[in-house]
């Protein structure tokens, strides 16, 4: 039985799943195309917000990918369709797949990409071709339009990386099991989706999401992809959050190479880790906002004095008086920053509290001194 509950009855109607039988392969495969934003693309690439289809049974090497497609972070995926009722929707999906990334990676570039994308767009009759495909799925889902310059940069440092996506209706555990092994032991960008299909009344209506093998995941859904420096900072492009980021990445990595404490990058956030007397703990994590974690400071041995006067030297400078509250995880979004001398303020405070914690200063007082 399928995790699915009935809270409310809909009138007489009835939620009924419309299973993808035998020989509906090129069904479940313009389904997929023509719906994209069934593609559980945040699932998949944390980064990216929206993504479309750019070419159907695409020549790589030898053989035929049955779709590919590209999101706004320039990724393209690289989707092959297996229906339950096909053997190889079991594990010869994942070695297809591989074949086809090896491929990409060693015989694509841009040029490549663009004539594949303006090829499909030209049967389509898609207006704009690739960048303009692109945007009207970004303007759909209310995000801003990215230029074609900035597009082309994207995809130009990610061609060669492709997302390699195995979608089924049904798949088989053991291909769970082998894509699971490889994204975990070798890092391969490979996953596994599942797509349904359901209908109330007249309404008809497709799902994917993202299937694994293990029961449980260990880590947050922003923290999953470790992602370079302009990934991270290409996630907000527009100003004044792009300069933001960029001072507040190079005070992070300032606070790292002063011994402070330890900056990773997550899928979506900048994270700082400080380290006092073995025990390790996440004080500072910036995404499109600026979260202070005094609970974990207070671990580390900060006296709540010192974590009480940074709250009123806060809320004394940007006038939001959310750090005074008794939150120990208060956020400020990174707007309430555009001022640099404001942002350069609490940089300073909450860099003598981090002094504080590796004992190189002795007090933190309300003066500012």
């Amino acid at each position: 039985m399928t995790g699915f509950s009935h809270i409310d009855s809909i009138g007489n109607r009835e939620i009924i799943e419309e299973l993808f039988d035998s020989g509906e392969e090129e069904t479940f495969e313009s389904t997929i195309e023509k719906y994209p934003d069934a593609l559980p693309i945040s699932e998949i690439n944390p980064l990216a917000k929206v993504a479309v289809p750019i070419g159907r049974q695409v020549t790589v090497g030898n053989n035929s990918l049955d779709l590919l497609f590209l999101d706004d972070t320039g990724s393209l995926l690289a989707i092959e369709c297996k229906l339950i009722q096909n053997p190889e929707a079991r594990r010869e999906v994942v070695a297809q797949l591989i074949e086809y990334g090896m491929t990409i990676e060693k015989d694509w570039d841009v040029d490549k990409v663009r004539a594949i994308a303006d090829g499909y767009c030209l049967e389509k009759q898609t207006e704009g071709g690739l960048v303009g495909h692109l945007n009207r799925a970004l303007e759909r889902a209310g995000y801003p339009s990215i230029p074609e310059k900035s597009l082309i940069q994207k995809l130009r440092s990610k061609v060669k990386k492709p997302f390699l996506v195995v979608a089924g209706n049904r798949l088989d555990q053991r291909a769970l099991v082998l894509a699971d092994y490889l994204k975990k032991k070798i890092k391969l960008p490979i996953v596994c989706t599942e797509f349904r299909r359901y209908h109330v009344g007249e309404a008809r209506f497709v799902i994917g999401y993202v299937r694994c093998a293990a029961l449980l995941g260990t880590t947050s859904s922003s923290q999953r992809l470790a992602i370079s420096e302009e990934e991270w900072l290409s996630l907000y492009d527009t100003e004044p959050l792009r300069s933001i980021r960029e001072d507040l990445l190079q005070w992070v990595k300032t606070l790292s190479n002063d011994g402070l404490g330890v900056m990773r990058i997550g899928s979506k956030e900048l994270m700082f880790d400080v380290i006092n007397g073995g025990t390790k703990k996440n004080v500072l994590s910036i995404s499109d906002r600026v979260y202070f974690y005094f609970g974990n400071l207070r671990i580390l041995g900060l006296p709540d004095d010192a974590i009480d006067s940074f709250r009123r030297f806060v809320d004394g400078v940007l006038r939001l008086g959310v750090l005074s509250a008794r939150t120990e995880y208060p956020s400020v979004p990174l707007t309430a920053l555009a001022e640099p001398e404001k942002r350069e303020q609490i940089k300073g405070r909450f860099t003598r509290l981090l002094e504080m914690v590796t004992s190189r200063v002795a007090d933190v007082r309300d003066d500012g001194s």
